[in-house]
């Protein structure tokens, strides 16, 4: 299978695990929330590296590993400006200042329902099994972050897929996904899309 038919097919399965993760966090943060089709790219890290290479926005960057049939790393960032929606969702009339410990591991637990329901579309879809770890916190300019974890997550030639995910609760939310599956990872894909495409 060519590399463009195997990223157009987990392109398909990432769209239908747009709406499983409206649905999640619309029940987490119990008012509605509207997912638009994500945007999907890929590349190699060491390109992903190069594109956000001096980005010095603020971001809370969510790192986990992918266990299961499905193995690899996945970093979800958002920034600062952009998750305030979604704080102020979760402690409405609280003082975020005064509670910016729980008010990250909330938004922590809002990176996990995300891409959470991608990686689930994924394997539910292939019928395999993934799940992801508790994730490692961090915050800091964008680019650094993403850069720690291209040293973490594979070789500069590992192939990532890039999801840009845009939410509206009360207003826009974007959340950045890098998915770096192991290579083990991606011949099962091939394997498993092949089947489905007959």
């Amino acid at each position: 299978m060519r590399d463009e038919e195997l990223l157009d097919g987990l392109r398909e399965i990432i769209n239908i695990g747009s709406g499983h993760g409206a649905t999640a966090l619309s029940t987490l943060l119990s008012r509605p929330v509207s997912i638009a089709v994500p945007r999907v790219w890929h590349g190699t890290l060491s390109e992903a590296r190069e594109a956000f290479d001096g980005d010095r926005t603020p971001v809370f960057g969510f790192r986990f590993r992918v266990l299961g049939d499905i193995k690899g790393w996945v970093l979800m960032c958002v920034s600062e400006s952009s998750a305030r929606p979604i704080l102020e969702a979760l402690w409405p009339e609280g003082n975020l200042s005064e509670n910016e410990e729980l008010a990250i591991s909330g938004l922590a637990e809002t990176a996990h329902i995300v891409s959470g329901a991608f990686l689930s579309a994924m394997a539910n879809m292939m019928d395999l099994v993934a799940f992801q770890s508790t994730p490692r916190v961090e915050r800091g300019p964008h680019g650094d972050i993403v850069s720690g974890f291209v040293d973490q997550a594979g070789t500069p030639g590992s192939l990532f897929i890039g999801i840009e995910v845009e939410m509206r609760v009360e207003s826009k939310v974007t959340w950045e996904m890098i998915f770096v599956p192991l290579q083990e990872s991606i011949a099962i894909f091939a394997e498993k899309i092949g089947e489905m495409l007959g």
